[in-house]
């Protein structure tokens, strides 16, 4: 499939996706939760409307099926900075592992889309340099390989936001 902006859609090997997901791992090393919103926080959030219950949090581990288990909770959109940055990079990994989960990566897009609301520019503040990079690397490669069914222009979009933020920081 062809696009306006001359990306020509076409699966890259499995190394091209490891070697991102790599890069992923790389830049959010040693992250963690730090009390902030799980994805089951998250999905009764959006089931009930209601704020956070306490939940601990020791031996939290983000699977696959956890993701799963939120695709139509918009899990991201409801967790405040903190469970922001720890989830991510657990779903830009997934969405790589995953491409025929369109509902899941269209919601890593939107979260990386440029923030509408006060709380969504607060978890954009939390990333450092190299994971804003690899974030732009990220969302160039769903644009450029990504199935043909995820909104391909609003991570175009995406990505011009974050290399503006990234253009932003002083060094």
């Amino acid at each position: 499939m062809k696009l306006e902006f001359g990306l020509q859609f076409s699966r890259l090997p499995v190394q091209e996706e490891s070697s991102m997901i790599k890069k992923i791992d790389e830049a959010f090393q040693g992250i963690s939760l730090q009390g902030g919103i799980t994805i089951d926080n998250a999905i009764d959030i959006d089931d009930r409307i209601q704020s956070k219950k306490p939940v601990v949090h020791h031996k939290y581990q983000v699977t696959d099926e956890l993701i799963k288990h939120g695709e139509y909770s918009c899990v991201l959109a409801h967790m405040d900075p903190k469970g922001f940055k720890f989830h991510i990079p657990f779903y830009m990994k997934f969405s790589l592992k995953n491409d025929t989960e369109i509902d899941v990566i269209d919601e890593v897009i939107y979260a990386l889309s440029k923030p509408d609301l006060e709380i969504q520019e607060e978890k954009h503040a939390v990333f450092n340099r190299g994971q804003i990079s690899v974030i732009i690397e990220y969302l160039d490669y769903l644009a450029a390989h990504g199935h043909e069914d995820i909104d391909i222009d609003e991570a175009l979009k995406a990505s011009k936001y974050w290399r503006l933020k990234l253009a932003s920081l002083k060094n």
